[in-house]
């Protein structure tokens, strides 16, 4: 089963060799917007599809930390149509993090065997399915921007 996946792979790589290039442009695109919300800092490479986004200022407290990452998480993920078209103040189609192409979720570690445990952070992954145009044109960025603007200002 893993060997038809990985042949699967190989095969769509080699049909469309501009998926690289594209998903690169997404990445970059999605390092700019991201990079922008309140309370949160984006760590990560530009090219990279897997992001991180870490408290701005850490209260300290790990666990406190991953319950105000987790609330962003939750909130975003439970968000409707209505809410993201009355936050973004345009139109559009739908939001379902995942279903847009990002999906958000905090990191998890097994704490108890990392010999460097990174600080929480909400892991964010790009893929191919999402358009630069959504990520520029808001309809993932203004609803994360509005909530983690309320979840973590309190």
């Amino acid at each position: 089963m893993l060997a038809a996946g990985a042949l699967t792979a190989v095969e769509l790589m080699e049909k469309d060799p501009s998926m690289f290039t594209d998903l690169q442009e997404k990445c970059r695109a999605a390092q700019e917007e991201f990079s922008r919300l309140p309370g949160l800092k984006l760590h990560g490479d530009p090219m990279s599809v897997v992001k991180h986004l870490r408290l701005e200022r850490s209260g300290g407290d790990r666990e406190a930390d991953k319950k105000a990452l987790n609330q962003v998480v939750l909130k975003v993920s439970r968000i409707k149509n209505s809410e993201v078209c009355a936050l973004s103040w345009q139109s559009c189609p739908f939001f379902q993090s995942r279903e847009r192409g990002v999906a958000l979720v905090v990191a998890s570690y097994l704490e108890d065997a990392e010999v460097h445990l990174p600080p929480p952070s909400i892991r964010l992954t790009v893929s191919n399915l999402l358009e630069c145009e959504e990520i520029r044109f808001n309809f993932i960025t203004v609803p994360v921007y509005e909530i983690s603007k309320m979840t973590l200002s309190t």
